[in-house]
């Protein structure tokens, strides 16, 4: 056994306190219109033009 008393563990002076880390926002448009126009245009199936071959799919 310890034959010194316990004692009581001093209080630790306050910290400062934390500062707030802040992130700067920037304004997104919603584009979700213009990607889907062009993402249409891209992939317009009737525009598809095979460089080789038909485009009937292939047999299994």
């Amino acid at each position: 056994m310890n034959d010194k008393p316990k004692q009581p563990e001093e209080p630790q002076p306050e910290a400062p306190p934390k500062t707030r880390k802040e992130l700067p926002l920037v304004s997104v448009p919603d584009d979700r219109d213009m990607i889907a126009q062009e993402m249409a245009e891209l992939f317009e199936e009737d525009k598809v033009s095979h460089q080789h071959g038909s485009s009937e799919p292939e047999a299994d």
